[in-house]
């Protein structure tokens, strides 16, 4: 087994990962609605990837220097289901903490000696990452700039512990690597060859369908939101009905409605919905979205 790169996991989970905490909190200071532009999103999906892929690399190559055909949890397995939303909160503690446990028994049935690591490191990091993830995905539920910048928030503060985690583990690993191991368990370690080959496969191509669908998944989620732009309508051409049985002639705009106490919109909808009467009686009252609202700028409602 080859010693672990440490600046290489440093360098290359910190620094892209300390970059789309930036790009996502300027987008979240940068309107009400909290949603981003297609070029924030692009640099933001890019950074987040790059960030991703080393830390699966890097929960792979911790995993499978314990394999000796004893260990409990496989590399590819234990990288891969850190991917799934939510349940990746609770797997995170079992990918990081619980190495430390299986480190210790390797140490043991192979009479390694092992370094110690800190474990509050691995606590706060998993805990905060967890945190983190619960105020995104109520983020992209309710598109609230607050629940944005929490998630950023506790995102950025994970990266602190995770540093120390990084370190620890790529000094273990390089540890045990430097002492002799028999025979039989090095040819034990390497019989998983074809699992190394099948995560070069199967992780890539989950990162790209990840990346494909989360546009997606944003968009129906957006789509959900044309309920609220529905009821709106109903409720404006009600206001108009009305505005013209007291004055005798239609409102030009919703702006006069608004402005007469005859209607009142919820502000979070008038952030992400733009309202116009169309003809004078109205025949259409027309919804086009805005930046702000989930599924994207430019979807229309009549």
């Amino acid at each position: 087994m080859k010693p672990m790169n440490k600046m290489l996991f440093l360098f290359g989970i910190l620094v892209p990962a300390t970059a789309k905490i930036a790009f996502y909190t300027m987008q979240a200071l940068a309107a009400p609605g909290y949603f981003a532009d297609s070029i924030q999103m692009q640099v933001s999906i890019i950074v987040g990837l790059l960030a991703t892929v080393f830390e699966l690399m890097f929960v792979f190559t911790i995993w499978q220097h314990l394999q000796d055909g004893k260990t409990r949890k496989t590399p590819l397995i234990t990288a891969t289901l850190l991917l799934i939303p939510i349940f990746n909160i609770f797997w995170r503690f079992k990918a990081y903490y619980g190495w430390q446990s299986e480190l210790r028994k390797y140490g043991t049935r192979n009479n390694l000696t092992v370094t110690a690591q800190r474990s509050w490191a691995v606590l706060a990091f998993c805990t905060l990452a967890g945190i983190a993830s619960l105020f995104d995905l109520l983020d992209i539920t309710l598109n609230l700039r607050w629940l944005a910048l929490s998630s950023n928030f506790f995102a950025a503060s994970s990266l602190g512990f995770l540093a120390i985690v990084i370190s620890d583990y790529c000094d273990a690993v390089t540890g045990i690597s430097q002492q002799q191991l028999p025979e039989s368990l090095s040819a034990s370690a390497s019989s998983r060859w074809w699992e190394q080959g099948l995560a070069s496969v199967v992780l890539p191509l989950l990162l790209v369908f990840s990346v494909m669908f989360t546009p997606l998944i944003k968009r129906e989620i957006g789509r959900s939101h044309v309920t609220y732009a529905v009821a709106s309508i109903d409720a404006i051409r009600q206001a108009a009905n009305i505005y013209y049985h007291d004055k005798g002639y239609y409102p030009a705009t919703v702006t006069d409605l608004t402005n007469g106490g005859y209607l009142t919109l919820d502000p979070k909808t008038r952030t992400e919905w733009n309202f116009q009467l169309v003809g004078n009686p109205p025949t259409q009252i027309q919804a086009t979205s805005t930046k702000a609202m989930p599924g994207g700028k430019g979807l229309t409602v009549m």
